[in-house]
């Protein structure tokens, strides 16, 4: 529509959109995005919604997972384990971070995600998912370290 520069994205369902950049935040091109931007989950860490001021993923470490299965865990966590190039990761989310969804771990399973590790110890995700949002959240060492964060 403006001639600029764009990524284009499909995915299963004919999802489509189009992004001026791949990965964290995930920022739509506007000539496009016919939505608001929308809120991420309680679970998020508080970031800036300027996207001058925000570093481009491969600036900062993020890595895409490959391999992914999710099932759900106790405590009302879901178990996610992947693979990054040869190595394996295994992380608790919180079952609730990702709002009124039928299939948590199905919507987990099926999205775009990318890792880096977070200052706290903690394994911070973004994920594009099966209905075009960005969303931003933490996995945990073990389930009961993801449930004990709804109270922090």
């Amino acid at each position: 529509m403006c001639s600029a520069s764009v990524y284009f994205f499909t995915l299963e369902h004919n999802g489509r959109v189009y992004f001026d950049e791949i990965g964290a935040p995930w920022p739509k091109h506007p000539c496009t995005d016919r939505h608001d931007s929308p809120e991420v989950s309680s679970s998020v860490e508080g970031g800036s919604t300027d996207r001058d001021a925000q570093a481009r993923p491969w600036e900062i470490g993020w890595i895409l997972l490959n391999q992914i299965s999710v099932e759900a865990a106790e405590l009302g966590t879901l178990r996610l384990s992947a693979r990054i190039a040869e190595e394996g990761l295994i992380t608790f989310v919180r079952g609730d971070a990702f709002g009124e969804v039928e299939s948590p771990a199905t919507f987990l399973q099926e999205s775009f995600v990318q890792t880096r590790p977070s200052i706290t110890g903690q394994c911070e995700l973004v994920l594009l998912t099966p209905d075009l949002r960005p969303m931003r959240l933490f996995g945990f060492p073990t389930a009961a370290d993801a449930a004990a964060s709804r109270n922090s």
